[in-house]
């Protein structure tokens, strides 16, 4: 089987648990990477969700749904605009164990994926070209499954003033 050149994505859209209920944040204490936290860590109990990468030589990578996909959808609002305008962007996965910075130059048409490993882990390639198109549907469908996800597990959560702004990134 050959591996991707590079894919990410989660195996599935509903979520299938219990609701948390509402939950009062700390505005000196906490901020959106709160609210992504704490549904990670809700849906990561469901063992059936996965959250995939692959890539750059390994299919798949070690990721898992509690603290490396908080970690990359905290950064895709802003890569989603950032690859929309045209502007390069990159994706950290700095969580121990996969340690790696996938860093994207968008032209016209396609994009120039570069993976940084900080292990013993190294890309081949090292750099990769895809269509432009279809890195930006899979961040979107990324993006939407979690929301997906986010709406089931802590349904208040979308008109939270956090969430919103999040979802609405400057493209500076």
């Amino acid at each position: 089987m050959s591996t991707p050149l590079f894919q990410i994505g989660l195996s599935r859209r509903a979520w299938r648990g219990p609701t948390a209920p509402e939950k009062q944040y700390d505005p000196e204490l906490d901020n959106i990477v709160s609210i992504i936290n704490d549904a990670c860590e809700l849906v990561a109990g469901d063992a059936t969700l996965r959250f995939e990468v692959a890539g750059f030589g390994q299919a798949p990578w070690p990721v898992d749904v509690m603290t490396d996909l908080a970690v990359v959808i905290e950064q895709l609002p802003e890569a989603i605009g950032k690859l929309e305008a045209g502007k390069p962007f990159k994706l950290d996965f700095f969580e121990q164990g996969i340690e790696r910075c996938v860093t994207a130059v968008p032209d016209d048409r396609s994009v120039r994926l570069t993976c940084r490993s900080m292990t013993t882990w190294q890309p081949s390639p090292l750099t990769i070209e895809m269509s432009k198109p279809a890195l930006l549907r899979m961040l979107v469908d990324l993006l939407s499954a979690f929301l997906s996800l986010l709406d089931g597990a802590l349904p208040w959560a979308r008109s939270h003033p956090w969430v919103r702004a999040w979802l609405r990134p400057s493209q500076s």
